[in-house]
């Protein structure tokens, strides 16, 4: 079944000491994504779920977009993609000119590992999910790029900071750690994408087919009011 929007009290935000409103997203209400797409980029974008080789990857890209008091540390996003990996998907950017030597990939959503090299770029086999604006591409190449993004939930059964700092593979509620994009490539539809990416991904696993035996019921963030719009446009309303 899709995920249920249910109400959460508002003064849960005080628990977070941040001047944010509580968003929820409400999974029936699918948004249209920012039509100002950047095609070039969102062409060469694939979508994967975070291995631990990208941990590194990930932190500097969380450091460089959080004040300091507010940035995972590399262990909390080690934590978070052990503990909850099927909740940790990032954005990888194919270089231009594209793959190199043969290997093998599976066309699925999850699972795959990534081999780190010299300036952050990676050489990957992992699986990947469609791009937003596909562009044909050969699934038997190894996939040369970067990580640019990711977001990273854990579940919880309350929506408190307490609850939030561990992950509770029962826990009826996701909550969303980090939604980030490398700031060079803000501003072209990368989030977007990525969020719709992340939200189908999440469907996808609490669907009745889908691997998780407890079922969630709702997805959570705080979020920061600059951002309320890009929430809203991507089904997510505020709660106060």
């Amino acid at each position: 079944s899709s995920l249920a929007s249910l109400v959460v009290a508002s003064t849960m935000a005080s628990l977070f000491a941040r001047s944010r409103p509580l968003l929820e997203r409400n999974s029936q209400t699918m948004m249209a994504n920012n039509t100002n797409f950047s095609s070039s980029i969102l062409d060469r974008i694939i979508f994967r779920a975070v291995q631990p080789t990208d941990i590194p990857r990930c932190y500097q890209i969380e450091s460089a977009s959080y004040p300091e008091d507010e940035a995972a540390s590399k262990s909390t996003l080690q934590y978070r993609q052990h503990h909850a990996a099927p909740f940790f998907r990032c954005a990888f950017l194919i270089d231009n000119g594209g793959s190199t030597s043969h290997t093998d990939i599976s066309n699925g959503n999850m699972g795959g590992m990534g081999s780190p090299s010299i300036g952050g770029t990676t050489s990957t086999s992992s699986s990947i999910s469609r791009p937003v604006k596909s562009t044909p591409m050969n699934l038997t190449q190894t996939l040369k790029g970067r990580i640019i993004g990711y977001i990273c939930s854990t579940r919880c059964s309350s929506f408190t900071e307490e609850a939030m700092k561990s992950h509770d593979a029962t826990g009826k509620i996701l909550g969303i750690h980090s939604v980030v994009v490398e700031e060079k490539y803000r501003n072209s539809g990368v989030a977007s994408a990525m969020m719709k990416d992340y939200l189908s991904a999440m469907e996808r696993l609490n669907s009745k087919e889908g691997i998780l035996k407890v079922k969630m019921d709702k997805i959570v963030l705080i979020a920061k009011k600059n951002l309320l719009a890009f929430y809203v446009r991507n089904g997510f309303r505020a709660m106060g």
